[in-house]
């Protein structure tokens, strides 16, 4: 009889102690994990006061407060990098401005003339430019002679050239020209 009492009484106090053990050292790892992710929070919170100062010289969207003003700025940068290059921008025409993503993509078309050299040097700017610019349907003229003559006769490149611009930035600048239009 007292082994029937056990089974019946026992038996189940015996399991729930040992629940509730696994729960307490599940509990404990748990705790040991959390005080070890407060302290490295002050280094995580550093690192990343480090980076947010650093992103503002790792320039990676256009800046301006609009559509234009962005493609004002584009083109402005596109004229110092052609005349640092030796090459002339003989026409530059916005493009419309397309949403892409959180980013509005703001683009010229260009038409750069110059010496295959100048061209060159014009291309390996815009390759390495901050913010990062995307060159699109470039088309080169001016035949073989003015490569094979030393790059002295002058090439036409016709190019597409965009960058994108925060897409938030568009929504605050649209606000007070609406309001100042009534």
């Amino acid at each position: 009889m007292l082994g029937v009492v056990y089974l019946a009484a026992a038996t189940p106090l015996v399991a729930l102690y040992e629940s509730r053990q696994e729960a307490l050292d599940e509990r404990r790892v748990l705790a040991a994990k959390l005080t070890a992710a407060a302290e490295r929070m002050p280094r995580l919170r550093e690192r990343a006061s480090q980076l947010r100062a650093s992103s503002g010289e790792n320039r990676v969207v256009l800046e301006g407060a609009s559509d234009a003003l962005a493609a004002a700025g584009l083109q402005s940068r596109l004229e110092e990098m052609a005349s640092a290059t030796g090459a002339t921008i003989a026409s530059s025409e916005s493009l419309p401005s397309e949403p892409r993503e959180g980013f509005r993509r703001v683009g010229i078309r260009l038409a750069v003339s110059g010496r295959y050299d100048s061209l060159l040097h014009f291309f390996a700017a815009l390759e390495s430019a901050a913010p990062p610019l995307v060159v699109d349907n470039a088309r080169l003229s001016g035949g073989l002679a003015a490569v094979t003559a030393g790059g002295a006769a002058p090439l036409t490149a016709s190019l597409e050239i965009a960058g994108l611009r925060a897409a938030g930035a568009t929504a605050a600048a649209a606000a007070p020209g609406e309001g100042a239009a009534k």
